[in-house]
């Protein structure tokens, strides 16, 4: 049994800590710029301590929000309800109405993100929603949150620019839309707890909205079947408005369609009175959809400008405008970073399916990393073009080795061997081995 420690803001009744007591490293799993609990858009108006918990009063601009926060049987309960005290209908759309969920989801060093960090897995399915979040390093439990009344339709994020990707940003979940007569009353409320690291879905299943539906493929391709499981036996699974035949196994209700189009195809699932959904998405076949795609970085996202730093450069490509972007100053927009992803793309490609036109593609395109942010003679990997020695990036280096990689297994030149090692030697030597990189 993992016992909740908690925190309060007498200030705003929100709350400033949840952490596990059992914990060595007492990580914060709820730490953010905004408060835990915090209604977007609202004041606080009052705010008492209560027995074993703390309430409060919001004021938005159309409703009066009161808010309770209390530890029952080790597990804490939060009640929101909204009512509407002025003299006329209000309507709430969507993403009107939102409640900071700040999970400690963000990125620092590898030692600070896996003993004080969490991943944050968020399922807004109406009126069965669920969080469940666990700590990026091994840790035997996790922190769950369950809607015990209302819906939740989305969520949102706010991010500290200034962090750029390394800030996930304050989670807002953002309730269902509703209407609200003068006088009346909307509830949601949900809980947390500390359970087990993988036993998160057998405690959700034990609630009343424990609805989980699972399926081995959430897309799938034109030529396969959307198949899918629910698991409760009085399950009635709509597509529109037309019901769909199902079966019964082991108190399962199962679900298999075939696909006559492709896109997202959302199913409703009715179990008693609660209501939630499931969806799908049905693309072409995946060899199709990779030469598609390799095709479109060839033609559209490939620039050409003899004597340009970025010639030859794979770059972001908007759709709306139909044309490339380039930024240097920002580096979420320049020519390196996740765009060293097309490169590694059309290589495997290659791999499989030769193109005299791709491949004459992906070594102009190789030129211009090892000219402007690879230098291949020290095994330095740099931000952006000029090879700014100011401008070093470790997340960098990982895409490059696979790129450099992939060029080997595509040619069979040993060469790009002995280079993908000095590049790995000089990336652990400079922090690779403190460092949180993706796929390596």
């Amino acid at each position: 049994m993992y016992s909740l420690s908690i925190e309060y803001n007498l200030e705003n009744g929100t709350i400033d800590s949840i952490s596990n007591s059992a914990d060595k490293y007492m990580m914060n799993w709820v730490e953010g710029n905004s408060s835990w609990g915090m209604l977007k858009n609202a004041a606080c108006i009052f705010c008492e301590k209560i027995q074993d918990g703390i309430s409060a009063i919001y004021k938005t601009s159309h409703l009066k929000v009161f808010v309770t926060r209390r530890l029952i049987d080790g597990r804490l309960r939060e009640e929101y309800r909204f009512k509407n005290d002025s003299n006329a209908d209000v309507f709430i759309r969507r993403g009107d109405i939102g409640i900071y969920a700040t999970f400690h989801d963000n990125y620092d060093l590898a030692e600070k993100c896996l003993n004080y960090r969490c991943h944050t897995h968020i399922w807004c399915g109406g009126e069965v929603s669920y969080v469940f979040a666990r700590k990026m390093g091994m840790c035997d439990y996790g922190l769950g949150l369950v809607l015990l009344e209302g819906s939740l339709d989305c969520y949102s994020s706010e991010r500290d620019i200034s962090m750029e990707s390394n800030d996930r940003g304050d989670f807002i979940l953002h309730p269902s839309p509703f209407i609200l007569p003068p006088g009346e009353e909307k509830l949601l409320a949900w809980e947390l707890f500390f359970c087990d690291d993988g036993d998160f879905y057998r405690e959700f299943e034990k609630y009343p909205r424990g609805i989980i539906v699972r399926s081995d493929a959430f897309t799938v391709f034109e030529d396969e079947v959307i198949a899918f499981s629910v698991n409760r036996p009085d399950a009635r699974v709509f597509l529109g408005e037309y019901e769909l035949t199902t079966e019964i196994h082991n108190n399962n209700t199962f679900v298999s369609l075939r696909p006559d189009r492709l896109g997202e195809y959302i199913f409703t699932i009715e179990c008693g009175s609660v209501k939630t959904k499931a969806e799908f998405y049905v693309q072409t076949d995946f060899e199709s959809l990779v030469k598609s795609r390799v095709e479109f970085i060839v033609n559209k996202q490939q620039y050409h400008r003899e004597g340009s730093p970025i010639d030859g450069a794979y770059l972001i490509y908007d759709n709306e405008e139909e044309s490339m972007y380039f930024d240097n100053l920002n580096g979420d927009y320049n020519a390196s970073r996740e765009r060293i992803g097309m490169g590694l793309l059309v290589a495997k490609y290659l791999q499989y399916f030769p193109n005299d036109k791709i491949f004459d593609s992906l070594m102009k395109y190789y030129r211009f990393v090892t000219r402007e942010y690879y230098n291949e003679e020290t095994g330095e990997v740099f931000d952006t073009v000029g090879m700014d020695p100011t401008r070093k990036r470790l997340y960098n280096a990982p895409w490059v080795s696979m790129l450099v990689m992939e060029l080997y297994k595509l040619t069979g030149d040993k060469s790009y061997l002995v280079k993908m090692c000095k590049l790995l030697d000089v990336y652990y030597s400079i922090g690779g081995e403190r460092f949180y990189p993706n796929g390596l």
